[in-house]
Formats: structure tokens, C-alpha cells, sequence
């Protein structure tokens, strides 16, 4: 009764208190001693904390060296850790007999919290931020850095895949490394892997992990000109924030951030042009094409004041809105922009051409109606996308590729064709852009069910993508 009213019943500090027992039964009384001379209540707002002090204190104390070893390199990271990879980790601090013997003496402390069957511990997050409170990042350095060397170990081996699908463990590595950064306030070199790996992230399906990683980045950064210009890469980084959390509609973070961003950077220059070209982009992609348009216009307008370059899009993105507004002078603004002024038969000639500017020529085109060559447009711009390597890039772009195809079949009356190419577009945008491969879906929902249609949908991916592949090439022949 004395333990639960002093701990307010609380697992963690009662397990903690009687594991100590098993070593001196004496131990009990003597830590609800000093809890009680603390007069810690139930109605103190820091219970939690003031109690872990006491208990945690005490049993610190009493920990051989090896032990503090095993939990210090735990509260690097709030993911749980392997314990053969744990022992590798630790292995220039201490041996594996000795870590061996320091596991044992911390899970019978109940100070390591031990995953049945699979070999994981982690820690408690009380006592994860105990050893935060008491071990400051000048001390911790050496711990993060073995922490970060193995992980190293295994991300090398990952960097020739970046920017493509990556499995699900090696994107819990990268992840876990990048939060210990950040955690750790090595702001630099988070955003450097951030940069990295993003698109990995994107393509295999993490796009929401990217998003709490730099939100838990830019939760701890210090919002002055001076801090954030001391950072390489910052800009661009936090321009594929803006467009990221635009894609999943996470308008919350996205204002947040925007209002901290235009709150240091007020003065019209590219930091300015960074900010109007998100915000463009962010009205293009939510379909308010007049608000786009207008964010997008100020942005080409200081672009051309400063003599600057498009490297944050707004122009691109302004012509985007123009283009999908589909009013008639725009649509022909938008093509004059993507054609760059040079006949259409010349473009389709030049194998140098951007692969993203055919086939958004492609589509202005078929908003002027232009069936005869909106397919080639777009076909050339999809074998232009698949040369690319399909890194994350290519593949999103191959996405609108695939759906406008599709659309043309589709106004073509041609739907069982059109659904092969929804399906791909689908396919590669379930992961990247969820929100619109739930449209697509949708719209697949609504087709007249048919046999030839319940036959293409029971296809498995490599055959849709098959098919597409062969009807592109004919239409080229």
C-alpha cells in the first residue's frame, strides 16, 4: 500500500523498486523514505519526473561501468535495437562477455524493456529521458558517433539505390539514423540525409515518415537569418518540405512552417521566390488554379527583377496552373512556355528535349484539342521518363504520364485500353502521391463493370506495365 501511493502505482518506478529489493530488501524502505521526505504528491505536476530523480538516482549509482555503457548507447536512439546489433555497437566501449553479462543484469532491473522473441530491447522512455537529462550531447559525442558508424555500415551499401524503392528494414535504418542525428542537434548533417534519401522515401511509400522527421528538425531549429544561412542545403531542403506536404495535403505543417519561413525572409529576393513558389504549387496541386496562378505570376515577376533562374519552379509551376485553368489564352501561354517557342514537328524531332516539358506540350495540346499529336507528345515523354533510370523523379512523372494517356483513350471511347494506363498510373502513385491514386481508384470504381474490364483489373502489375510498354512503342513505329 506504502509502494502504490508513493508511486502512484506506476509499473516502471514499482518494478524498478522491487528488482532492487532482490539485491538488499532494505532498498524498499529506503527509497519511499526519500520519496516521502521529498513530500512528492500525486497532484504534483511533475510526479514523474520528480520520482524517476530519486529512484533512477539511486539505482544509477549502483550500476557496474558496463551496464551505464549498454543503457547510454540505448537512449541514442527511441527505436528498439537488435541485441546482436546492440553488442556490435558497444564492442569499442566494452567486450561481448562483458556485454552479455550487462544484458542479464539490466533485464533483471527491469531497466531494459526485452521484445519476446525477436532478440530487441529498448529502453522506457522515462528512462531514455533520465539518461538525456544526465548525460548532456558534449558527452554523449562518442556514443552517437559508434551509434552512427554501424548504421554507416549498412547505408553504404544502400547508396547506389537512392532515389529508387527501397525494402522496408533498410528504410527503418536510414530513418533511424537521420532521428538520432536530429535528436543528437546535428541539424547539418540531418538534412544532409534528408536531402540523400528523400527520394527513396517517396517512391517506397515513406512519404509521411519524411514528413515527422523534418518536422521534427524544424520543431527544434532556431528561426533567425543568421542560423539557417549557416546551413548548406537548408533552401532546398525545405522547398521538397513544402511541395511534400502539399502532395499529402498536410496543410498544418505546411502553413506552420511558411509562416516562420516569410517571418525571416521579408525581403524580395530567392528566399522570397522559394516561398511564392511553393505556395503556387501547393494552390496548383489542391486544383485553385487562380490562386496558383497569381502566387505563381509574383514569383516569374521577381524572378525576371532579379535576373535570377527558375531553380524553385515558380514559372514552371505558374504555367502548370495556366495550362490545367484550360482557359484558351492561357492554355496557349502555357504551350508557348513548355515549346519554347519552336514548332511542334522541330520538338518532336529533338531527342534532347525534356522529357517533362513534351509531355506537358503534349497536354496543352489536348486541351486545344489537337488529338493527332497529343499521343505523340506524351508517348515520347514516357519513353523519355523510362530512359531516365526510373529514379523518384522519373517515376512521378511517368505517373501523369501514364494518366493522361489513359484519359485520351478513354475520350477516345477506347476504355478497356484507358484502364491498362490508370492502373499503371495507380500503381506508381499509390506510394508517392496516395491521395491521387485513391482518385484513380475511384474512377476505376465507377466504370461499367464488364468482363473485359474485371480481366484487365485481375492483371498482376508487370503485365499492365507490359501492355502499356507495347502500345507506346507502336504508336511511335
Amino acid at each position: 500500500m506504502r509502494m502504490h501511493q508513493c508511486t502512484r502505482g506506476h509499473p516502471l518506478w514499482m518494478g524498478l523498486i522491487l528488482a532492487q529489493s532482490r539485491v538488499d530488501i532494505n532498498q524498499i524502505d529506503v527509497l519511499l523514505d526519500k520519496i516521502e521526505h521529498k513530500k512528492i504528491t500525486e497532484y504534483n505536476p511533475d510526479f514523474s519526473g520528480l520520482v524517476s530523480a530519486i529512484v533512477l538516482e539511486d539505482l544509477w549509482s549502483g550500476l557496474k561501468e558496463r551496464e551505464k555503457v549498454v543503457l547510454r548507447m540505448l537512449s541514442i536512439s527511441s527505436v528498439a535495437e537488435s541485441e546482436e546489433g546492440l553488442s556490435k555497437i558497444v564492442s569499442g566501449k566494452i567486450n561481448y562477455n562483458q556485454f552479455s553479462k550487462a544484458i542479464r543484469s539490466l533485464k533483471s532491473l527491469n531497466l531494459i524493456i526485452s521484445k519476446e522473441g525477436d532478440g530487441f530491447v529498448e529502453l522506457h522512455p522515462l528512462v531514455r529521458e533520465f539518461i538525456r537529462k544526465n548525460y548532456g550531447s558534449e558527452e554523449q559525442e562518442n556514443y552517437i558517433g559508434l551509434y552512427v558508424s554501424y548504421l554507416d555500415g549498412f547505408i553504404y551499401l544502400l547508396k547506389k539505390k537512392f532515389g529508387k524503392v527501397l525494402q522496408p528494414e533498410d528504410i527503418a535504418i536510414i530513418v533511424k539514423k537521420i532521428e538520432i542525428l536530429i535528436n543528437a542537434g546535428k541539424t547539418q548533417d540531418a538534412i544532409n540525409e534528408l536531402r540523400l534519401t528523400s527520394g527513396s522515401l517517396f517512391v517506397s511509400g515513406f512519404s509521411e515518415e519524411y514528413l515527422r522527421l523534418s518536422e521534427l528538425l524544424l520543431s527544434g531549429l532556431q528561426w533567425s537569418n543568421k542560423r539557417i544561412s549557416g546551413l548548406k542545403g537548408f533552401l532546398e531542403f525545405i522547398s521538397t518540405f513544402f511541395t511534400r506536404a502539399a502532395y499529402l495535403r498536410r496543410n498544418d505543417i505546411f502553413d506552420k512552417y511558411m509562416y516562420k519561413y516569410t517571418d525571416v525572409y521579408q525581403i524580395p529576393d530567392t528566399h522570397m521566390i522559394l516561398s511564392k513558389s511553393a505556395l503556387s504549387h501547393r494552390a496548383w496541386i489542391a486544383g485553385n488554379f487562380s490562386e496558383a496562378i497569381r502566387e505563381g505570376k509574383s514569383a516569374a515577376d521577381l524572378i525576371d527583377v532579379l535576373g535570377e533562374e527558375d531553380i524553385w519552379s515558380g514559372k514552371h509551376t505558374l504555367n502548370l496552373a495556366l495550362r490545367d485553368s484550360k482557359e484558351p489564352e492561357n492554355v496557349g501561354a502555357a504551350l508557348r512556355y513548355f515549346s519554347e517557342g519552336r514548332a511542334l514537328e522541330d520538338i518532336l524531332n529533338d531527342d534532347d528535349m525534356s522529357s517533362s516539358k513534351l509531355g506537358n506540350i503534349g497536354r496543352c495540346l489536348l486541351y486545344q484539342n489537337n488529338v493527332e499529336l497529343v499521343h505523340k507528345f506524351i508517348c515520347k515523354s514516357y519513353v523519355g521518363f523510362m530512359r531516365g533510370g526510373l529514379g523518384y523523379l522519373d517515376s512521378h512523372n511517368l505517373g501523369y504520364a501514364y494518366k493522361w494517356i489513359g484519359e485520351g483513350l478513354r475520350d477516345a471511347g477506347k476504355i478497356v485500353e484507358s484502364l491498362y494506363f490508370y492502373l499503371h498510373s495507380r500503381n506508381l502513385w499509390k506510394k508517392d502521391m496516395p491521395e491521387e491514386a485513391n482518385k484513380i481508384d475511384y474512377y476505376i470504381s465507377q466504370m461499367p463493370v464488364s468482363v473485359a474490364t474485371q480481366s484487365v483489373v485481375s492483371l498482376e502489375s508487370w503485365q499492365v506495365s507490359k501492355y502499356c510498354d507495347d502500345w507506346v512503342k507502336e504508336q511511335l513505329e
